[in-house]
């Protein structure tokens, strides 16, 4: 290869100026995915290119400058010209790097795709000292350095769009779609979740789901209401006068965000979005997430927000395992590391669900190994949560974090897989808090449901308690053990209804009556609802089970629920095979 003149000289300025172009029109189209700015988020819109323009810097740099030394190898200067024009334009596009954030390379914009084409063709005519001048603009080259000092100093200011005020706490809720509250504290499942409430935490020990169902327990977490009373279902949205968290928190001043999973029974058709000044669906595991979730809280910066997150990993799914997980924590767990236990057309669930109609009987071999596949999921989606959880320990001085999961996993305790029964291992839910400024554990055995946290959440943040549309009850008098109600109760719902209490599980349906008696039977194997002994304890819990029922029911009829459209047919075979049928028909 033959040298240029050593007495060229390298394009200081040409390189820098295209750093600084291709670091600010990259920010500027991964600001466009997001639309903060639209959505009246501005600060955080400020904020997130210019961590955008700062983080694009180095990688920008490198391809620039290796380019602008091409032409001391001529025959290398046409070819890396190409190359890094290709790279720019895929870079710019989100294409590169191959792990860049959900929703990116959904770009569809042909005048974003033409202008980030041209932008590449022009920085590698820039940088090799092509084109119509050799130099850019000195116009140009101000103005890029110009946008990078701006972005510099708007990552070491304090820009704010909340109004709430700064003594209230920021809320970060966390959602963990079919984690089972047994799963969680000293199995091995859950190290980083054990570690984060291990030390500062509440922990209600009796927390319970109203219903085994995602779209339901969601409706119920968010706005304080029973399923009878909300009414919302497959076919029915959340009436729009019924008030929610996110709405509550919003007048209040605070910045509102959601990101959840892409799953159907989270659509803001079903009024998840209200509330939300962003609310966005997103494909992927928690470890492909993670990187957006930790790049979001550093934006928040010092906004006062309320930040909503719900992880699907736990739940079964239609891959060759009962419950997805990596063969590493397979491996810990002693669960097997062959991709399938039998073969099924319908993958792992579908095996569970041919078992549940008796098409299929599992051994007890068979039985043991998907209990160990559901372990390993769980401590899975724990170790993708272990840099959320570790970020959010510098959040702790000022934020509410609270994790929930809205029901748990029948693993054929009562001779079912997957959840439509209205036993505990079904219902019973992890509900943990960290709050600002506690030291130590406080466990409470109280009886607390979902429907509990959004009361819970307007107290620690200073708002009025509702007292018109909501059946939960605040339980900060209980993070200290104060007024512990014996009495409480949760009413539960799901082809029947049901009562649970600390001593005593009732469940009604058209075929019959269940009863246990919790302390004795925590398992739920002995069956009163016949004992004469208890008959007078069981028209009680009885009575008690039909006023609530009755109350919702009163309070559903003040509310219009709006109707919506069916499922497309390929929507509902895709939930059935998922082992949400209940929840479609």
């Amino acid at each position: 290869m033959s040298p240029i003149p050593a007495a060229r000289r390298f394009p200081w300025e040409n390189v820098l100026t295209s750093t600084a172009l291709i670091a600010v029109a990259r920010a500027a189209l991964v600001a466009a995915q997001d639309w903060y700015w639209a959505r009246g988020l501005h600060a955080l819109a400020v904020n997130s290119v210019a961590r955008n323009v700062l983080s694009a810097l180095p990688l920008a740099f490198a391809a620039c400058a290796l380019v602008a030394l091409a032409p001391r190898f001529r025959r290398l200067h046409l070819l890396a010209m190409v190359a890094f024009a290709a790279f720019a334009y895929l870079y710019l596009t989100g294409r590169l790097p191959t792990d860049s954030r959900p929703g990116l390379r959904a770009l569809d914009m042909p005048l974003a795709h033409a202008g980030a084409a041209l932008l590449a063709i022009g920085c590698a005519l820039l940088n090799a000292g092509l084109g119509p001048s050799a130099r850019p603009a000195p116009v140009l080259s101000l103005a890029s350095m110009a946008l990078v000092l701006c972005a510099i100093l708007v990552r070491a200011g304090g820009l704010r769009t909340s109004n709430a005020e700064r003594e209230l706490p920021n809320v970060v809720l966390i959602s963990l779609d079919t984690v089972r509250a047994d799963r969680l504290g000293g199995r091995g499942t859950s190290p980083n979740i054990d570690r984060f409430f291990g030390t500062a935490s509440v922990q209600f020990r009796a927390a319970f789901a109203p219903q085994p169902f995602t779209l339901v327990s969601h409706a119920s977490l968010m706005t304080g209401l029973d399923p009878y009373a909300h009414g919302v279902g497959a076919s029915t949205a959340l009436a729009p006068e019924i008030p929610t968290l996110a709405e509550d928190l919003g007048r209040a001043g605070y910045v509102t965000l959601g990101e959840v999973d892409w799953i159907e029974w989270l659509h803001p058709r079903y009024g998840f979005a209200r509330g939300f000044q962003h609310y966005a669906q997103r494909q992927g595991t928690a470890r492909t997430r993670m990187p957006a979730l930790l790049d979001l809280l550093d934006d928040l910066g010092d906004e006062r927000f309320f930040l909503f997150l719900h992880f699907y990993d736990a739940h079964s799914d239609r891959g060759a395992l009962a419950y997805d997980s990596d063969p590493a924590d397979r491996h810990a767990l002693g669960a097997s590391l062959d991709d399938a236990l039998r073969e099924d057309p319908g993958g792992g669930t579908g095996l569970l669900i041919a078992a549940n109609q008796g098409e299929v009987v599992l051994t007890e071999p068979e039985r043991a190994e998907i209990v160990r596949q559901y372990d390993a999921g769980v401590r899975t989606l724990d170790r993708a949560l272990g840099p959320l959880l570790e970020r959010l320990e510098s959040f702790l001085d000022d934020t509410v974090v609270i994790l929930v999961s809205d029901h748990g996993e029948e693993l054929f305790e009562h001779e079912k897989w997957l959840h439509s029964q209205l036993y505990d291992e079904s219902v019973h839910v992890p509900l943990l808090l960290r709050l600002p400024g506690r030291s130590g554990v406080r466990a409470s055995d109280e009886v607390a449901g979902l429907i509990d946290v959004a009361p819970t959440v307007r107290e620690l943040c200073g708002l009025a308690p509702r007292n018109d549309a909501v059946q939960g009850r605040s339980l900060v008098p209980r993070f200290d053990g104060a007024n512990d109600a014996r009495d409480a109760h949760v009413l539960l719902e799901w082809g029947g209804l049901g009562l649970r209490t600390r001593e005593w599980k009732l469940i009604e349906r058209t075929d019959g009556r269940q009863l246990f008696h919790l302390i004795s039977d925590p398992a739920e194997r002995v069956d009163l609802a016949r004992s004469p002994h208890v008959a007078a304890e069981l028209g009680r819990l009885s009575g008690v089970l039909q006023a609530e029922a009755a109350r919702s029911r009163a309070l559903r009829d003040t509310f219009d629920a709006p109707p919506l459209d069916p499922l497309p047919a390929e929507d509902r075979e895709a939930l059935r095979a998922l082992g949400c049928a209940g929840g479609v028909d």
